[in-house]
């Protein structure tokens, strides 16, 4: 049971989590992971006098890549899509303190619940136009402290890297 749970040295694919590679053994082991979203649409109308037209689009492709290092983690993640187009996530997180974790860079900002979630559970295919009101992605350190029943984010943030003004 041990061996599952502290995989050896090689490739891992978790449709969750994507493409791992992992260098070493043991629950300290040194990972590289491979992971991204696309999300895209497609329509088919048929009928008499369907005014609307078949089409399929691509609403945004997100490649990332993330290093683990046990308590240091770094990732990155570039964006492409119809409305943008960089850098959405750049950071270096440190958790070696018990139950609290600092994180330093292009970061989503805990903010809402409906923002603080990934777009990948969405039940509908956008959020509200409600989250337009939250800031989103930002650059900037934050600090989250947590325990059984509660959690604590605290974090001072500014234009994200792009420094898009028009937040």
């Amino acid at each position: 049971a041990a061996e599952a749970a502290n995989p050896k040295s090689g490739f891992d694919f978790d449709p969750e989590s994507g493409l791992t590679l992992r260098f070493g053994d043991g629950r300290k082991a040194a990972k590289l992971i491979l992971d991204g979203r696309i999300h895209a649409d497609y329509a088919q109308y048929s009928g008499d006098g369907a005014t609307l037209n078949d089409g399929f689009l691509l609403r945004r492709a997100r490649p990332a890549l993330a290093l683990d290092l046990g308590d240091w983690k770094i990732k990155g993640e570039y964006e492409f899509s119809p409305r943008s187009k960089g850098i959405r996530q750049a950071w270096v997180d440190y958790s070696g303190f018990k139950r609290t974790s600092l994180r330093l860079g292009n970061q989503p900002t805990s903010f809402g619940f409906e923002s603080s979630g990934s777009s990948n559970g969405n039940p509908f295919m956008e959020r509200s136009v409600a989250s337009v009101l939250a800031p989103g992605i930002m650059l900037g350190l934050t600090m989250r402290k947590w325990d059984d029943r509660w959690n604590v984010t605290l974090g001072a943030h500014t234009n994200d890297i792009s420094d898009d003004e028009q937040r």
